[in-house]
């Protein structure tokens, strides 16, 4: 789809795709299960334009709150958080990372930097080398807290990402209030 539409997402389209897909991946997680391979090619658009999230090959279920990484994992390059390459614990914010970069592809039109790749400028304590979305575009592209929470779920540090689907879903789609036109009556 993206490359047929040949220009990134707006806002509207990304709430529209990526609302429904993170409504089941919550019910994913609610059962216990992390997906481990969300990207682009495994959001599949059904003819009345419904978003279905597929290919659970890669999923795995958690242990306990946790899950370890295994071995034989698949992780896609700018789509798989350090921690699908390092071992460390799996959990919701693994798979928050990936539709971050899903969501960073969707209206970048390109993959984010892999992580194995900013993960080397951490420990060089260089810059890292992926562009938030926060830079890629002028003020007024995109709604301030919608490209907030791509670059938060897109952090190197698990601590720092939405730590829940829900807690994603209402930092990408939900207006603060402070920016909300008001006038003062008077």
């Amino acid at each position: 789809y993206l490359h047929t539409l040949k220009r990134p997402l707006t806002y509207e389209e990304a709430e529209s795709i990526f609302n429904p897909v993170l409504d089941g991946l919550r019910a994913v997680h609610e059962q216990g299960l992390l997906h481990l391979d969300i990207k682009p090619e495994n959001i599949f658009l059904r003819k009345d334009s419904t978003p279905i999230l597929i290919d659970f090959g890669g999923a795995r279920h958690q242990l306990g709150k946790e899950s370890v990484a295994v071995s034989f994992l698949v992780a896609s390059e700018g789509y798989a958080p350090n921690e699908q390459y390092s071992g460390h614990k799996l959990q919701a914010t693994t798979d928050i990372y990936a539709v971050a970069a899903t969501l960073y592809r969707s209206i970048a039109g390109k993959s984010p930097v892999d992580a194995k790749v900013r993960a080397v400028s951490l420990i060089d304590k260089t810059p890292d080398p992926l562009i938030s979305t926060r830079q890629l575009f002028k003020q007024g592209q995109y709604p301030n807290h919608f490209l907030q929470a791509i670059d938060d779920a897109l952090s190197m540090r698990i601590a720092e990402r939405p730590q829940s689907v829900r807690e994603l879903q209402q930092r990408l789609f939900t207006k603060p209030k402070s920016e909300f036109n008001t006038k003062l009556l008077g």
